[in-house]
């Protein structure tokens, strides 16, 4: 399996089936949509929005998912509060769907994003025909199972991935795909897709 350090936002995966990419920490990972994503929320769920927040301290660690998504959407976290590159741990450009993942001690910067807790987060019906640009957990948002793809944006782009960190060594797999392709996915990972529609294989 080979692994490819991407230092541009414009090429974040990589260039063959089943071949698992990495990217710069510092580069984000973008994933596209053309319209805002607003999702229901328990009552009494705490939300974060826009800001800096020490985790375990001003947001307890875990799993978050977007209710609300702006233009020009992303977060980051981070080792410290110095706002320096060495300290960024994931960067990452969204909008629609997402799932943010952090850990006691990280820093998590929000820009036109409200998260909460993934499991207050009512997930929306997406289906399993036809399901395009966003963050999904397996099992939750989809079902597990094989998926066939066909390529329909200027920047098509998956990724299959073991937690929704946003770091590089929990990517189980990726790719930039060119034609129709096939991917599996099983309970519990995420899959991150833009510029693509997938259907579930009969």
């Amino acid at each position: 399996m080979s692994v490819v350090l991407l230092l541009a936002i414009a090429v974040a995966g990589c260039g063959s089936t089943g071949a698992s990419t990495t990217s710069s920490a510092l580069a984000p990972t973008t994933i596209t949509s053309e319209t805002s994503t607003t999702a229901a929320v328990a009552p009494g769920a705490k939300t974060w929005s826009d800001g800096t927040y020490q985790v375990g301290t001003d947001i307890p660690a875990g799993l978050y998912k977007s209710t609300k998504v702006g233009d020009n959407a992303s977060w980051h976290t981070a080792s410290d509060a110095t706002g320096s590159a060495d300290s960024i741990i994931a960067n990452v450009s969204v909008t629609g769907q997402c799932y943010i993942e952090v850990s006691n001690g990280q820093y998590l910067t929000l820009a036109s994003l409200t998260i909460a807790p993934a499991d207050a987060v009512k997930s929306a019906s997406v289906g399993s025909q036809n399901i395009t640009d966003g963050t999904y957990l397996v099992g939750t948002d989809i079902a597990p199972g094989k998926y066939k793809g066909t390529v329909w944006g200027d920047t098509a782009y998956w990724q299959i991935a073991s937690s929704a960190d946003g770091t590089p060594e929990h990517t189980v797999s990726n790719d930039i795909p060119f034609a129709p392709f096939s991917i599996e996915v099983t309970k519990g990972q995420f899959l991150t897709i833009r510029g693509v529609s997938i259907s579930l294989a009969q």
